[in-house]
C-alpha cells in the first residue's frame, strides 16, 4: 500500500477518497493529539460510490437499494473494530527505504484495514500476472466478498444470494490511467472539502487570550484604524520595521484592508472579496494590471460595493479569516513550477517525477511583496465575486503568476 507504482495510481482516486471520508468523520483529528484515522471497509465503499457513480448505480439496481437506503444504517458499521494489517517484516537484505517504511508502519495506525489492503494487493497480484492495469471494480469486489464491515451492512438488508450477485455484476476491466492534473485536482478538491468543515476549529489554535487581550486595548485607543477604509496605496508605503519583515508587513497591509471592509459590513468572517474589493484602489499594483488588460477596475468596485453582503446585525469586533482566505496568504519565495507525471517515462516514471518535485523544493528565490499576489487565490474559489470578474475578463492565473514572479 505504501509502495504504489505509476500502475497503481488507476486505484489512487478511490483508495485516497476513502481516507479522506475516514478523516471527514473525524473532524478534528488535525487539531487534536489524535493521529489520523484508519479507514475501513464502509468508508472506501462510500467513497465509490461517489467518485465512480457509472459502477455503483447498476451495483444498486441489482441490490433493488437506491443510495441513501444502502448507507442508512452505516453508523452502526463504520465504527466497529475491522482488523488491521499485519505490519511487515523486510528481508534483511532490504533497502532503507523499505527498511523504514516498515519502521514506521510497526509504530503507528495504518491508513487503511486489512479489507481494503488486502483488496488493493490482490488486485495488484492479478494485474500483473495478467499484464494488465488494476481495476477499481475489480477491487471493491474483493474487499466485499471479504468479511468486511461494508459487506455486514449491505447483508443487513438484502441476503447472501441477492449480495454476491450484485457483487459479482460489478464491472472489472482494467481501468484507465488518470491523468495526473485530473487526479491532483481531485486531491486539491478533496483537501479543500476537509479543511472547509476543520477550517472553524483551526482558526481558534492561533487565538490566545493574551493577542485577544492586546487587540482590544489597542481598539479602545484608536477605533478609526479598525472601522475606516484604509487608503491601502499610502498604508503599503510605510517603512517596515525592519527589512526582513517588509514582506509579511505589506502582506499584513492588505489583510487589515480586507478585515475593515468585513468590519464595515458587519461580517462574520473576512473572505476573499472583502481583499479583492480592498485591492480595487487607485495606485496599486492590481488596479495598473487590471487597466493593462483593459479592465473598469472602478466599475468592478461599484458594482462590488453593492453585491457583497452587509449584516443588520453587529458582527464581531475582529471577524476571523474564511478558509478561502485565511488559506491564501502569498509565499515571501517562488518556487519552480513542478512538472508533470506524463513529462516523464519509463518504468520508473513516478520515482523520476517525484525527485523532481523534492529537488524543486530546494530550489527557490526571494519574491518582492506587490499586492497583486493576493489576487492569486481568488482563482481556486469559483463561488466568489472576484473569481467570476477576473475570469469573465478573461485574466488567468498564469498571466497574474507572470507578473507577480517576473525577474525585477
Amino acid at each position: 500500500m505504501n509502495n504504489l507504482t505509476p500502475n497503481s495510481f488507476v486505484l489512487f482516486p478511490l483508495i485516497s477518497a476513502a481516507g479522506m471520508e475516514a478523516k471527514m468523520r473525524k473532524s478534528d483529528f488535525i487539531v487534536d493529539d489524535s493521529v489520523p484515522p484508519t479507514a475501513n471497509s464502509v468508508d472506501l465503499l462510500s467513497a465509490f460510490s461517489k467518485k465512480f457513480p457509472e459502477l455503483w448505480n447498476p451495483f444498486l439496481t441489482l441490490l433493488e437499494l437506491d443510495g441513501e437506503a444502502a448507507f442508512r444504517n452505516s453508523d452502526e458499521f463504520v465504527n466497529l473494530e475491522e482488523p488491521l494489517p499485519e505490519p511487515r517484516i523486510p528481508k534483511e537484505d532490504a533497502d532503507e527505504a523499505t527498511k523504514g517504511v516498515a519502521k514506521f508502519e510497526k509504530k503507528h495506525r495504518p491508513p487503511f484495514t486489512k479489507p481494503i489492503n488486502d483488496a488493493v494487493r490482490q488486485a495488484m497480484r492479478e494485474a500483473k500476472d495478467s499484464k494488465s492495469s488494476p481495476s477499481v471494480g475489480r477491487l471493491v469486489q474483493i474487499m466485499l466478498s471479504s468479511d468486511c464491515n461494508a459487506r455486514q451492512m449491505l447483508l443487513s438488508k438484502k441476503s447472501v444470494e441477492v449480495l454476491d450477485r450484485a457483487i459479482a455484476a460489478i464491472p472489472s476491466e482494467p481501468s484507465t490511467l488518470p491523468d495526473s492534473n485530473s487526479m491532483i485536482e481531485g486531491m486539491q478538491a478533496g483537501v479543500k472539502g476537509l479543511l472547509d468543515k476543520t477550517w472553524p476549529k483551526l482558526r481558534e489554535v492561533g487565538i490566545t487570550p493574551r493577542a485577544l487581550e492586546f487587540n482590544e486595548k489597542h481598539y479602545a485607543e484608536n477605533p478609526d484604524y479598525y472601522r475606516g477604509r484604509i487608503n491601502l496605496a499610502e498604508h503599503l508605503q510605510r517603512p517596515a520595521l525592519e527589512e526582513k519583515y517588509e514582506f509579511s508587513q505589506k502582506s499584513g497591509g492588505c489583510l487589515h484592508a480586507a478585515q475593515n471592509e468585513a468590519r464595515i459590513r458587519n461580517a462574520p468572517e473576512v473572505t476573499l472579496d472583502h481583499m479583492f474589493f480592498s485591492l480595487l484602489q487607485p495606485g496599486l499594483e492590481t488596479t495598473r494590471f487590471m487597466a493593462e488588460k483593459g479592465v473598469d477596475w472602478r466599475k468592478w468596485r461599484e458594482e462590488m460595493e453593492d453585491l457583497i453582503p452587509n449584516y443588520k446585525e453587529e458582527g464581531p469586533r475582529f471577524p476571523p479569516n474564511a478558509r478561502s482566505l485565511g488559506m491564501g496568504f502569498p509565499e515571501d519565495r517562488i518556487r519552480p513550477v513542478n512538472p508533470s507525471l506524463s513529462d516523464f517515462e519509463g518504468d520508473n516514471r513516478f520515482e523520476q517525477w517525484r525527485d523532481k518535485v523534492f529537488e524543486h523544493e530546494k530550489m527557490y528565490r526571494p519574491r518582492i511583496f506587490s499586492d497583486l499576489l493576493w489576487v492569486i487565490p481568488c482563482f481556486n474559489e469559483p463561488e466568489t465575486l472576484a473569481y467570476c470578474y477576473l475570469t469573465g475578463a478573461g485574466i488567468t492565473v498564469e498571466e497574474v503568476k507572470a507578473e507577480t514572479d517576473s525577474e525585477y
